[in-house]
C-alpha cells in the first residue's frame, strides 16, 4: 500500500506490505460460450464439485454476459435438468440476472447462483448436466439451432454404508420401535464446547423422518442451557437443520449405523 499525489501523478514513496491474503481456491468451471439471437451468452457455469450423493444439492452458478446491445431480463428463465439412462433425475428453474436488473448492460456480466437436489432414491451413476433458455415461457434455441444445451457430467456416487459399530464410551441400545436405535455415544469435553458422537442404527426401512434434540441442561435447575437439532442419519444424505418432508428420509437404510455430530458451545 502507498499513497498517491495527484497533482504529479506518482506514488508517494515506495509501497509497503499491509497483510497477505491467501484467497481460496476458485471452483470448477465447465465452458459453455452458447450464444442466442438476443445478444445473451452463457459463458461458464461454475460447479464446485461434479461428484455428489443422494439427498444433497449440486451448487450451480452460471456466469451470463452481454454482447453489443442490452439484454432485457425480467422474461428469461433457465432450465436445469440432470438426465440419466432412466431419464430426468431432477430439474430446476432460475431466472437470468438480479430481481433489481431490468436488463444486463452492453458488455457485462452478471453470476446466478442455485442448486439441484438430487433424490435421496437416486440411483448412483453419471448423468448429463443440460439446459435450456427459455423466454416469455417459449424456449430459446441457439444461434446453431439447438434448444437443449449439455455442459458436462454429474457423478452419483453411494452413500457408504457400515454395519459393524465402532468403538464408543458408552453402550445405549435404547431402541425407538422397530425402526431405531440409538447404540451409544462418546465425545469431548473443553472448556469451550461438548462434542458428542451418537451413533445410531437402522433395524429396517425407516417410515418416519426422525429428528434429534440434544440438550444441555443445568444440574441445579434443570434448564435447557444449549441445545442442537439434527437428523440422527446425516450421514445417510439427510441435510443439517429442518424444513424436509417425512418422504425424503432415506428409503435404504437397512442394519446399518450412522454417527451424527453434536457441538454444544458453552454459554
Amino acid at each position: 500500500m502507498t499513497g498517491w499525489d495527484e497533482r504529479a501523478q506518482r506514488p508517494l514513496g515506495t509501497p509497503q506490505t499491509v497483510q497477505t491474503i491467501t484467497l481460496p481456491p476458485q471452483p470448477a468451471a465447465l465452458t459453455s460460450g452458447v450464444l442466442f439471437p438476443n445478444g445473451l451468452r452463457l459463458a461458464e457455469v461454475a460447479v464446485p464439485d461434479t461428484t455428489t450423493r443422494p439427498g444433497l444439492l449440486v451448487p450451480i452458478a452460471p456466469l451470463w454476459q452481454g454482447e453489443a446491445t442490452a439484454v432485457h431480463t425480467p422474461n428469461l428463465r433457465v432450465d436445469w435438468q440432470l438426465v440419466g439412462q432412466q431419464g430426468v433425475l431432477t430439474e430446476g428453474q432460475e431466472g437470468v440476472g438480479a430481481n433489481w436488473l431490468a436488463e444486463l448492460p452492453p458488455y457485462t456480466a452478471v453470476r446466478n447462483h442455485m442448486g439441484l437436489l438430487i433424490p435421496t432414491t437416486a440411483p448412483a451413476g453419471t448423468y448429463a448436466l443440460r439446459w435450456r433458455l427459455v423466454q416469455d415461457g417459449q424456449p430459446v434455441t441457439a444461434r446453431w439451432g439447438r434448444e437443449w444445451h449439455t455442459l458436462g457430467e454429474i457423478v452419483v456416487a453411494a452413500w457408504p454404508f457400515i454395519t459393524e459399530p465402532p468403538e464408543m464410551k458408552t453402550a445405549v441400545n435404547a431402541q425407538w420401535g422397530d425402526e431405531m436405535t440409538l447404540l451409544g455415544y462418546d465425545g469431548t469435553q473443553t472448556a469451550a464446547q461438548l462434542t458428542l458422537n451418537l451413533v445410531w442404527r437402522a433395524e429396517q426401512t425407516p417410515r418416519t423422518s426422525y429428528f434429534v434434540f440434544v440438550h444441555l441442561t443445568s444440574a441445579a435447575t434443570g434448564e435447557i442451557v444449549r441445545q442442537q437439532d439434527w437428523f440422527p442419519a446425516e450421514a445417510f444424505g439427510q441435510p443439517r437443520g429442518g424444513g424436509r418432508p417425512k418422504s425424503s428420509s432415506t428409503p435404504h437404510l437397512s442394519a446399518s449405523q450412522a454417527c451424527l455430530r453434536a457441538t454444544i458451545a458453552s454459554p
